[in-house]
């Protein structure tokens, strides 16, 4: 329908609606045909806009890595991922910007269940960076540092994971107690760092 609409397939509203129609795939469990749409999505937006290095790209890569996660397909999903921090980086200048700090993260976990703790950890740090450098944003510190202290762990680089505390934990009190980002950090920290039983 939108392609009749504006005359040609390669357009960027048909390409979004290759998109939408991936994530409805997704919801209904429609991995391999949500692969197909995704990357006809991507080869849509490439055309339409006559580069790869554009956020759209970006957005539909990053769909992409998830149904290839789904679909067992780890290092396509690592691929596509870094591909979207390569594009991050060329359209926003730096690595370490709130847009690819999830993507870091991401990649992060990623390496960490391919077995990969170093890996993972160099992804790990440039998220915790990009969330902590300069204006600390508190959100993404949030986020992302439970993630930086399993990589740590993994590493077995307990004093730097004792470092990263106090810095977590300050971004963490400035959320209401019953404010979601500070309720899932909360939980993941008591799995990673259960309580001392007492005596």
């Amino acid at each position: 329908m939108k392609v009749k609409a504006y005359g040609t397939r390669e357009h960027p509203s048909v390409a979004a609606s290759l998109h939408g129609l991936a994530n409805v795939l997704v919801r209904l469990g429609k991995y391999a045909e949500a692969e197909t749409s995704c990357r006809e999505s991507i080869d849509v937006t490439v055309k339409a806009y006559g580069t790869r290095e554009h956020p759209s790209v970006a957005a539909s890569l990053h769909g992409l890595a998830n149904v290839l996660v789904r679909l067992g397909k780890y290092a396509e999903a690592e691929q596509a991922w870094v591909s979207v921090v390569d594009i991050d980086e060329r359209v926003y200048g730096s690595r370490r910007t709130a847009a690819t700090i999830p993507t870091l993260a991401t990649l992060a976990q990623l390496s960490l269940k391919l077995g990969r703790p170093q890996d993972a950890l160099a992804w790990s740090s440039e998220a915790w960076l990009a969330a902590t450098e300069g204006q600390l944003l508190l959100l993404e510190t949030v986020q992302v540092g439970p993630i930086h202290l399993l990589c740590l762990l993994a590493n077995q680089d307990s004093e730097r994971a004792r470092e990263l505390m106090p810095k977590l934990l300050h971004a963490l009190a400035q959320f209401p107690d019953n404010h979601p980002a500070r309720q899932s950090t909360e939980a993941q920290l008591a799995q990673l760092l259960p309580a001392p039983e007492e005596s």
